[in-house]
């Protein structure tokens, strides 16, 4: 049958005897029947065991107002941050959303849940002293900080 999800769901997974496909992860629709997701490492293909797959409740955002100005300024300009990685980054503003010192929106539990989903698909969050040594040594100016899947 049908599994009934769209592209952008998180689906956690398990069962799987390869831990590497024991994730939540957001999928991508290929049919009715299949979807993907990303892994990390190389485990076995296909994978094997007793799998299943359940939908996740994630925070839905709604923005307000528009930006303040446009920040592409010219045909040749894109966003610093790929658009591949955008949804993933709801992850981040959750987190921080509900790990805020106040009573109607301090959620620490589901505040970690998100982190979590985070560092899944950008890796550990790197500290700020090792992002400042990366701007601040001229030999490091052009790289891109590869922890967060950015290349």
């Amino acid at each position: 049958g049908s599994h009934g999800y769209t592209t952008g769901k998180s689906v956690a997974h398990a069962g799987a005897d390869q831990a590497e496909y024991n994730v939540t992860a957001v999928i991508t629709k290929i049919d009715d029947d299949s979807y993907s997701y990303t892994v990390s490492g190389s485990p076995a293909t296909p994978a094997t065991g007793t799998i299943t797959a359940t939908l996740v409740d994630t925070l839905t955002l709604e923005v307000s107002r528009l930006p303040l100005e446009d920040i592409v300024l010219s045909d040749d300009d894109s966003p610093e941050i790929s658009a591949e990685y955008h949804l993933s980054l709801i992850n981040w503003m959750v987190h921080l959303a509900l790990g805020n010192h106040d009573k109607d929106s301090e959620h620490f539990t589901k505040s970690q849940i998100h982190e979590g989903r985070f560092s899944q698909r950008f890796g550990p969050v790197v500290s700020a002293r090792t992002e400042n040594n990366r701007r601040r040594k001229p030999r490091n100016k052009g790289l891109r900080a590869k922890e967060f899947g950015f290349s």
